[in-house]
């Protein structure tokens, strides 16, 4: 083996070794992640009218971007609900969405 063969050698083998590590890193964020959901889930079938359940929801929804299912959550939603997630700062992309804007109850639309 030439000495530049043995440098691509040991250099692959280093990307695949920190592919690897990667890799394993992401396990624990992804089990994580789908416990969170499984939790919303959860807790939206057992207190599904619940306003402060709702509202967890849709923000934690929003904040994994599904977009579908957070107005899928706010269906439901009660007027005054609707209304503060409509100030909520950390919701911009959320009140950009027409179909969140087709919600809202009219004085909350300005």
């Amino acid at each position: 083996m030439t000495r530049d063969a043995g440098r691509r050698f040991v250099s692959a083998v280093f990307v695949i070794a920190c592919g690897l590590a990667v890799l394993l890193a992401l396990v624990p964020l992804v089990l994580v992640l789908f416990f969170v959901v499984s939790q919303g889930v959860q807790a939206l079938n057992i207190g599904g009218e619940n306003r402060t359940v709702l509202r967890r929801a849709a923000i934690c929804y929003e904040a994994l971007e599904q977009r579908d299912r957070t107005l899928a959550v706010l269906q439901s939603a009660p007027p005054d609900l609707l209304r503060e997630l409509n100030r909520q700062p950390d919701l911009v992309a959320l009140r950009a969405d027409q179909r969140f804007a087709a919600l809202l109850p009219p004085a909350a639309q300005r």
